[in-house]
């Protein structure tokens, strides 16, 4: 069995904690019902042909993601000291090593970025973000002799974290927004995602396979340079909470999370905190075959693909409202 209370928020320590600072907003639980297509904002999302592009969904030995498969992957950099001083200094010229990139995220439109709640503690932290990385070793990167462009950091001025967010061992409302400065230049490295809408909104996509995606901890413990993506199934609520209950996990289930994953070798810290968990299909005849953002990492167990737990992700079905209330031009 597995020793009770070892679960934690992936990628916790490369992530602040302190006393909430920044915006909270309102938004009252999920309506079954809701449209997201009536929403006054909808329109502020790409068109429903215009994200998500799938370039190529093979995913080499499991793992190593190709150059571009990935294009709206995001991440977080935050100051490791007197983020002030390293906010005059101005985009492009701040040296990575003096800040962290703890956690991941989501491009959703040209200003937002959707992440986990629990990666904005300190949102006076957060710099900037990172579109177009790959290998975060090289800039540009290159990969069969042809090469994307150089990186976009891009300020963020916004942090919006849910109002409700719990940041004890439940990780309920898991999820934020950070607005960008500007948009970025898009191309095939740098692209939006899809949101779920329509037949998608009823769907617990239990039995589906799905991808998760970041720079987050291998088996060995260590932080690869390569994006890395493992394949996921996601399961029914029940067997999280069975689960968690079996192996003393103090962690009670809610419906605006999903239960993912728990197979020995291939697990949520091969993501980033806040990452993306993608599922690639269509909802209506007339659009083909996109890439949908259906959760975001928020938690999992502490020992990579070591125990058969599964892991809690927030559900994008459940906060579309609460996306499209908080997001503008």
């Amino acid at each position: 069995m597995r020793p009770a209370g070892v679960f934690f928020v992936v990628i916790v320590q490369l992530c602040s904690f302190d006393k909430l600072s920044g915006h909270w907003w309102q938004q009252d639980e999920q309506n079954e019902d809701f449209d997201p297509e009536q929403h006054e904002n909808y329109k502020l999302l790409p068109p429903k042909d215009k994200c998500g592009i799938v370039t190529e969904q093979r995913i080499i030995g499991g793992y190593q993601t190709e150059l571009g498969q990935i294009p709206w992957i995001a991440r977080i950099a935050f100051a490791r000291a007197r983020p002030k001083t390293l906010r005059k200094i101005g985009m492009g010229k701040i040296s990575d090593n003096l800040v962290s990139f703890g956690c991941g995220g989501s491009l959703i439109n040209k200003y937002y970025v959707l992440t986990a709640a629990h990666c904005t503690s300190k949102p006076d932290d957060i710099l900037f973000v990172r579109l177009g990385e790959w290998d975060t070793n090289t800039d540009p990167d290159c990969m069969n002799g042809v090469c994307a462009p150089k990186v976009q950091d891009i300020k963020v001025v916004d942090v919006i974290r849910h109002k409700f967010f719990s940041s004890d061992e439940h990780m309920k409302n898991d999820i934020a927004l950070l607005r960008l400065e500007q948009p970025p230049i898009l191309s095939r490295y740098v692209q939006p995602v899809c949101l779920p809408y329509g037949a998608a909104m009823s769907l617990d996509f239990t039995g589906n396979d799905t991808i998760v995606a970041g720079w987050g901890l291998t088996e060995e413990a260590t932080t690869p340079t390569m994006l890395l993506a493992v394949q996921q199934k996601v399961y029914d609520s029940s067997r999280c909470s069975a689960v968690y209950a079996e192996n003393q996990i103090n962690v009670k289930y809610s419906d605006g999370q999903m239960c993912v994953g728990g197979i020995i070798g291939k697990d949520s810290c091969n993501g980033d905190s806040g990452g993306p968990l993608l599922w690639t299909g269509s909802f209506e005849p007339t659009i083909s075959a996109r890439v949908y953002l259906i959760g975001l990492v928020s938690l999992g167990p502490a020992s990579c693909g070591v125990y058969e737990i599964p892991g809690a992700y927030s559900r994008i079905t459940f906060f579309m409202n609460w996306i499209l209330d908080n997001i503008r031009e």
